[in-house]
């Protein structure tokens, strides 16, 4: 008897549980794009929802741990992209996506990540201004990182060469536009930094829509621009364009030309400067040879007004006259004295009876008086040697007596103070202690 062939029978949740396994391996992770609707947000935070277009829509789910990441809050009627792993809920065997990253469609999805993560990095302190770098006046090297081809790297090199050529550069290569580009411009920051041959920086690029600058819109950039010790100043896009790398910078310029002139003095005008200051020293220069000129000019003419000879006759002179003024008074004192005797004696003489013993103290009286008398000339005789000794200290003649001489020009009669003011034939006229002698210079 023939036995009936045997049969592999699934249970409905072996069959769903295999065919989630095959959706899951079969399919890589996809982007996918439509309209949500359906939406539900229950208390557990994971969020059910359905994405539709005119002619199909599909179950999907996105859970906890995968939201909180999401800067989107969604919203029935939203046209989102979602990156989404096709798989099977088994216990209701519908084919749905599971939900790893939203965001909405076209520019306003771009436009709104944008100003969620501008609000993010504003609320960090990352765009205040006492956070900002200065650039330097006159840069030692100067880096780029942008496309090596294209009008923005000739823009900047166009202009550093007619501003300040002798400032070197350092092109640092890199991808400014596409999928790949923020990790290509993050990695060329980080290699400038750790190079760290230039003390400033120049990120550029070109104009474009809001997703071509896409590479400048990324928070893992922002937060390394916001740390780094090199100045950077970012030139990405037109004047109308802004990027968060924008706000992080130290310096924003609206073009890339622009950049190059902040980095950059103008030859010409420290040439002018330079010309300015060399002027004003020049004046300050003149002036001040001025004063001392006229300075040494009053000295040689009070030194001629007043030779050292004249001002010792004039001292001596001044000391005989204080002499004779002296002797005079002392004479009068003198007078007076005897007078006083003289009218005192008389007095006595009238007195009667004339007392011995008055008579002896008139006489002690008279004998102390003398002495007074010459003990104070004989002081004041003390005091006028000692002034005439310090005079003839300070006189030329006493100089003169150790050997020195005063030398003057024989036409001009100006005293040489030193052997650089005569030369070989000139005349000249010496002074002794005891005379004048004529000479001339013959080496």
């Amino acid at each position: 008897m023939n036995q009936p062939p045997s049969r592999d029978i699934f249970s409905i949740s072996h069959l769903n549980t295999d065919i989630r396994s095959i959706l899951e391996k079969g399919f890589p992770l996809i982007w996918v794009s439509g309209e949500i609707s359906n939406l539900a947000k229950p208390r557990s935070g994971h969020l059910y929802f359905s994405l539709k277009d005119e002619h199909a829509q599909i179950r999907c789910a996105m859970f906890k741990f995968k939201r909180q990441n999401c800067r989107l809050d969604p919203e029935n009627g939203q046209q989102v992209l979602a990156k989404a792993k096709i798989t099977l809920y088994e216990t209701r065997g519908e084919i749905q996506l599971s939900i790893m990253h939203l965001e909405l469609a076209g520019q306003g999805g771009l436009q709104q990540q944008f100003n969620v993560l501008k609000a993010k990095l504003a609320n960090q302190g990352l765009f205040d201004q006492d956070k900002k770098q200065l650039l330097p006046k006159i840069p030692h090297q100067i880096g780029i990182i942008t496309s090596p081809s294209g009008a923005v790297i000739k823009d900047i090199i166009a202009v550093l060469a007619r501003r300040f050529p002798a400032i070197p550069l350092i092109i640092y290569p890199t991808q400014v536009q596409g999928i790949q580009a923020s990790e290509a411009v993050i990695n060329t920051l980080k290699k400038a930094q750790q190079r760290a041959e230039c003390d400033v920086l120049i990120l550029a690029r070109g104009g474009g829509t809001l997703e071509d600058l896409a590479a400048f819109n990324n928070e893992q950039l922002a937060y390394l621009m916001a740390q780094s010790k090199i100045p950077i100043i970012s030139a990405i896009g037109h004047e109308t364009d802004f990027t968060i790398a924008d706000f992080i910078a130290d310096k924003r310029a609206p073009t890339p030309s622009v950049a190059a002139e902040l980095v950059s003095p103008d030859q010409h005008d420290l040439k002018l400067q330079l010309e300015r200051i060399k002027a004003k020293l020049k004046q300050s220069t003149e002036h001040y040879l001025q004063q001392y000129q006229q300075q040494q000019d009053y000295f040689l003419h009070r030194l001629k007004q007043q030779a050292p000879k004249q001002k010792w006759q004039q001292k001596q002179q001044n000391l005989n006259h204080l002499l004779h003024r002296l002797d005079l008074a002392i004479k009068q004192r003198l007078k007076n004295k005897q007078n006083t005797e003289k009218q005192l004696t008389q007095y006595l003489l009238i007195q009667k009876p004339v007392l011995q013993h008055d008579i002896d103290h008139l006489t002690q009286y008279q004998q102390q008086l003398v002495v007074s008398i010459s003990h104070y000339f004989s002081q004041k005789q003390q005091t006028l040697k000692k002034l005439m000794h310090q005079l003839h200290l300070t006189s030329p003649l006493a100089t003169m007596e150790r050997g020195y001489t005063l030398i003057q020009k024989s036409k001009t009669k100006q005293l040489v103070y030193s052997s650089q003011e005569i030369k070989m034939g000139d005349r000249i006229q010496i002074q002794f202690i005891d005379g004048k002698k004529k000479a001339q210079i013959l080496d």
